[in-house]
């Protein structure tokens, strides 16, 4: 294979490949010219930590919160529906706001039971089991 026919693996191409493989389909069918695909990336961001990222827009790099905001606008904008959106909006708004919650889980293996069967020979109700049971009072 040669490298310079790879294309990134990445949500900005796969998309706009798609984009052109619909377009190609539809012309198939109806007997039209089909399109190549050219890829040329808009640029690359990246999160990499709390409110800082990194960015290179059309050849320009750049990091810090301007580039982390840009990064959550952009993946804000590409998300598929107006709900989704809302709700990721205000999970992010309710993150700036208040702090992490962190819960720690905490697995304590219990005693051990074993559990034994009686047998039937072995256990022998007594009288005064009996008479316990029978004079028990109910409130």
């Amino acid at each position: 294979m040669n490298m310079a026919d790879t294309k990134p693996p990445t949500a900005q191409h796969a998309s706009r490949e798609g984009k052109v493989l619909a377009h190609n389909i539809v012309a198939y069918n109806r007997g039209k010219d089909l399109i190549p695909f050219r890829f040329n990336t808009l640029g690359l961001l990246a999160s990499i930590g709390r409110r800082t990222g990194v960015a290179r827009i059309l050849g320009v790099n750049f990091s810090g919160l301007v580039a982390w905001w840009l990064w959550r606008t952009i993946y804000l904008l590409k998300l598929p529906r107006l709900e989704k959106k809302l709700r990721v909006a205000l999970d992010w708004t309710l993150d700036v706001v208040f702090s992490k919650d962190f819960v720690q889980y905490l697995h304590q293996p219990s005693a051990r039971v074993v559990n034994t069967p009686i047998a039937s020979s072995d256990f022998h109700p007594t009288e005064t089991d009996s008479n316990r049971l029978s004079s028990s009072t109910h409130v």
